[in-house]
């Protein structure tokens, strides 16, 4: 019987860090994606700040079509 329950709390373990490392998985490809949208959104941001940072430096008129 000793040895059944040795076996029985070693596969729970074995269940449990399985589980848990599936889950850190997800969490981590869920931050990752995150970080890359949010890296993205950044990059556009910078991008449109120095275009207007280079027309209010040259003087060029805001709306470009006017």
């Amino acid at each position: 019987m000793d040895e059944e329950l040795k076996k029985y709390w070693q596969d729970m373990e074995d269940r449990t860090a399985a589980l848990i490392a599936g889950e850190i998985g997800s969490v981590h490809t869920h931050i990752r994606q995150t970080e890359a949208r949010l890296s993205a959104k950044i990059d556009d941001i910078n991008t449109r700040l120095d275009m207007h940072a280079g027309l209010l430096q040259t003087g060029a008129p805001d709306d470009p079509v006017r």
